[in-house]
């Protein structure tokens, strides 16, 4: 797993302690963490938690598709999907034609671009800060933002940090810089708020990370990504979180106050990968 995948759950812990409990490589290998020191959080004062850091200062490029309204059945094609984007500390809104593309997070590296093309068509809507509490918009967002706020908080936890030692001393692949990785935070109940949106897509880039987070059928996906250097203004690349491998049970939730059941770390498969694993099956029945 790339070192930056368990950065924000090591350096969070850092930030409380004074001390990093990350494994020396990771410290060596992320500039993220060469930079702490001088950075404006001062091991010296109070330690901020994790909603601070999420609420911290960053930029935020976010797609928030609604589903269709029931359409005219007499109309030969439907009006779109009401969309907001928000790039930064502006938000936009209107209508996008995703010609028969299904709304599934298998389609996100398509989806993305095909609304991006359409961007000329969305009109200015409001300030980030400002989004009207009557809007269709405003209620999932919140959500969004406070199931972020709970996935900072685990990956700072003792516990998380403690499974995510135990399970790298066998599964080589997690602390893998070059595996890929997400974790997928399910939903025990989806709040009706949540009833009307397709699918949500945003980047937040923060501190020298970019978290990526997607939203569909009530789940949650989370991918943390190194982010030092250049980065595009507008990045409309998303990864495909359903080439999945194996999986690791991080946590499970039973506070009937939350609405989350379980948080699980995936190892992304690639197409090579996926091949490799598939080979002998396929020579088997093909006779090679």
């Amino acid at each position: 797993m790339r070192a930056c995948v368990r950065v924000i759950a090591c350096n969070a812990l850092s930030i409380k302690s004074g001390t990093s409990k990350c494994p020396k490589v990771l410290i060596k290998e992320n500039e993220y963490f060469r930079t702490m020191s001088e950075s404006k959080w001062d091991t010296r004062a109070p330690p901020p938690d994790a909603k601070a850091m999420t609420a911290e200062k960053n930029y935020t490029q976010t797609y928030v598709i609604m589903k269709e309204r029931d359409a005219d059945p007499e109309a030969k094609l439907s009006e779109g999907n009401e969309i907001l984007f928000r790039c930064g500390s502006w938000c936009y809104r209107g209508l996008v034609q995703f010609n028969g593309l299904h709304l599934t997070v298998s389609e996100i590296p398509i989806l993305i671009p095909t609304l991006q093309r359409q961007q000329a068509s969305l009109r200015y809507f409001c300030n980030s800060n400002a989004v009207p509490l009557n809007s269709d918009f405003y209620e999932p967002m919140k959500f969004l933002s406070e199931a972020a706020d709970f996935f900072a908080s685990e990956m700072v936890s003792e516990e998380i940090e403690d499974e995510l030692k135990k399970l790298s001393s066998m599964f080589p692949w997690i602390d893998d810089d070059n595996s890929t990785t997400y974790f997928e935070l399910l939903l025990a109940d989806v709040p009706p708020c949540m009833d009307q949106v397709a699918l949500v897509a945003s980047k937040v880039y923060i501190r020298g990370l970019i978290i990526i987070s997607i939203y569909n059928e009530g789940t949650v996906y989370y991918v943390i990504q190194s982010g030092e250097g250049d980065q595009a203004l507008l990045d409309v690349r998303f990864p495909d979180v359903t080439k999945r491998g194996q999986g690791m049970h991080l946590a499970s939730y039973v506070n009937a106050s939350l609405p989350y059941k379980k948080l699980t770390l995936w190892h992304m498969v690639t197409f090579q990968l996926t091949f490799f694993l598939l080979f002998p099956i396929l020579s088997n029945i093909l006779n090679f």
